[in-house]
């Protein structure tokens, strides 16, 4: 869920596919790698700037529609009840698990848990880079199982893990004793999954509030640092925001009771 990135310095690596050399610093992104928020991309109008909401993605059938439709018949009762545990609105909840699903690599075959590795996260810890092509969940659990001979400790902190992509280094605040403990709970259990980005948001009362909010900026600063304008963090968070909300309530009025609007006719 957390994307981390090593601290600012005067080191230069490869770019995995295209052989230039990039920056690695704070904020860095690579899009060779694939580290993108593209429904951000899709769903932004062109007079939307800076962290203005975005306008909700164009038709019922649209990528990000479906996810929500989805993610609502899947989840939606388990995302209400943590949302009100936390005391924000369920589509602002259910923003942050649908922007993180995003950009990683879906599930196929005998998969149980979405894994994404992060190169930044294992630098910073270890001073080895790995190159991340992030293109299906085979590719990421290659690169995992290198940096797990390599260190692995440093290797299960360094992966985001399931619905939320809840960091390795957040097991703790999680309710888990390790990143690999955490990592063994959360596979093939979407519950489990869920409660540990509900868990990651209570402890961290600057989010939690962002979240309620709906302070798309404060949650984008919060989770990808400085840089998460050229994610396009933000757009994201908000068009998965009404995205949701759509998805749980269709035709319902801009309210919270889900009701219909109720029109009147007009007397001939």
């Amino acid at each position: 869920m957390k994307h981390d990135a090593p601290k600012q310095q005067q080191t230069t690596r490869p770019a995995p596919s295209s052989g230039k050399t990039v920056a690695v610093g704070r904020g860095a992104t690579d899009s060779a790698a694939g580290h993108r928020y593209q429904g951000a991309a899709a769903a932004r109008s062109p007079g939307t700037s800076g962290s203005q909401p975005a306008v909700t993605p164009t038709g019922p059938a649209s990528e990000l529609h479906q996810a929500a439709l989805t993610l609502a018949a899947q989840h939606g009762e388990q995302l209400q009840q943590s949302a009100g545990k936390l005391g924000v609105p369920g589509e602002n909840l259910a923003a942050v698990v649908l922007t993180e699903g995003q950009y990683v690599p879906k599930l196929a075959g005998n998969e149980t848990l979405a894994i994404r590795f992060e190169p930044y996260a294992f630098f910073r810890e270890t001073g080895r880079w790995l190159a991340a092509t992030h293109r299906d969940q085979q590719a990421e659990q290659r690169v995992f199982d290198q940096a797990k001979a390599l260190d692995g400790e440093a290797a299960h902190r360094s992966l985001r893990m399931g619905l939320g992509q809840v960091s390795g280094s957040e097991a703790v605040a999680a309710g888990y004793p390790s990143a690999e403990a955490m990592k063994q709970a959360l596979d093939g259990n979407a519950t489990a999954q869920l409660d540990a980005v509900t868990a990651v948001i209570a402890g961290d009362p600057s989010l939690k509030t962002a979240i309620g909010q709906a302070d798309w900026a404060g949650v984008a600063l919060l989770r990808a640092g400085p840089g998460y304008g050229a994610l396009g963090y933000d757009q994201a968070l908000a068009a998965s925001a009404q995205a949701y909300k759509q998805a749980v309530k269709p035709g319902g009025d801009d309210d919270d009771d889900g009701k219909p609007v109720k029109r009147t006719r007009k007397k001939s």
